[in-house]
């Protein structure tokens, strides 16, 4: 373990901890404790120290640094490394560009703000920093074809409704095929994009951006239908301890799927997003209309019911919920 995120960890474990005792945890003299003090400290960590007592972690800062989100996280694959950035262009980019350098699966790649960040269709995805949460994640799914890509988009979904249901007790829902929305207003997306041969997938980066804490005057006049989990509760919420039961639920949805447990996700999946009846407007490929949504088949489709009584399933689009 690194001796910053060391330290940090053993600071937090504590309410004061003495320099003799750091410098034996972490395997360093005790004037390398006080220079990993020195450095925290410019990171944004208040730290107090005592002739007698040794040092106390009074607070932190508000980045989601590694060391921070490491902290008691409780993962088998994803979080086991986290590589934070104050600012970038695309977590997606930086994931995508480690992946083809090697980099492990459940590699978690973080900013405070993107400067590029993009959704589907290459649209802009704007993250506001120290309120809203950007970040992906690295996968190898084992023996995975690239027909079966849709099922890691639907385990982020499922993941980011779970997460905010036990966080603040507010439930979103999911649009189809990515999005996700609270008082049907949009407050998360997903981006899924992968390396694949012909029929199996190498690698899959997993994007994801949830409006955590942003205010109604955060969100640009072209974002009308654009809101944060903040919005809704009238009040900001912990973005460090949210992230973390996030990263817990990914990790345990995950490890379900490379199980070939993608039926009881197909279930949930179902509960959580907008339920048959709902009236639409969809536009697929070369073709628009409305409807009201049928049901969401296993395969990924969504089948809809035309006011002409005509089902129809696609695969790929855009929906406005009506």
């Amino acid at each position: 373990m690194p001796t910053k995120k060391l330290i940090v960890h053993n600071l937090l474990n504590n309410k004061w901890i003495s320099g003799v005792d750091l410098a034996k945890k972490c395997a360093i003299s005790r004037t390398a404790v006080w220079n990993n003090i020195v450095s925290l400290k410019k990171k944004g960590y208040s730290i107090e120290s005592d002739n007698k007592l040794g040092y106390k972690l009074s607070d932190i800062p508000p980045y989601l640094y590694p060391e921070l989100v490491s902290y008691n996280l409780k993962c088998n694959v994803i979080g086991k490394k986290i590589i934070h950035f104050m600012s970038t262009g695309s977590t997606n980019i930086d994931a995508m560009n480690l992946a083809l350098k090697g980099e492990k699966e459940g590699t978690v790649i973080i900013a405070q703000t993107q400067t590029a960040g993009k959704g589907r269709f290459n649209r802009q995805w704007e993250s506001i920093p120290d309120k809203s949460l950007a970040f992906s994640i690295i996968l190898k799914p084992y023996g995975k074809s690239p027909r079966q890509a849709y099922q890691f988009t639907v385990m982020a979904a499922v993941s980011i409704i779970e997460a905010v249901c036990e966080f603040t007790g507010l439930k979103p829902k999911i649009k189809w095929p990515n999005d996700i929305y609270l008082n049907n207003k949009k407050i998360a997306g997903i981006l899924t994009e992968l390396n694949a041969d012909t029929d199996l997938i190498n690698f899959i980066i997993l994007g994801i951006g949830i409006n955590v804490n942003q205010s109604k005057k955060d969100f640009s006049e072209n974002l009308s239908n654009a809101s944060s989990i903040a919005c809704v509760l009238n009040k900001p919420i912990d973005r460090l301890a949210f992230l973390k039961l996030l990263l817990f639920y990914l990790d345990k949805r995950y490890n379900g799927l490379i199980q070939n447990k993608f039926h009881n996700l197909y279930n949930e999946w179902q509960n959580f997003s907008y339920p048959p009846g709902t009236k639409i407007f969809y536009s697929a490929n070369s073709s628009e209309g409305s409807g009201v949504i049928e049901k969401i088949n296993e395969d990924g489709a969504l089948s809809i019911r035309t006011p002409c009584d005509e089902i129809i399933s696609i695969y790929s689009g855009h929906l406005q919920i009506l």
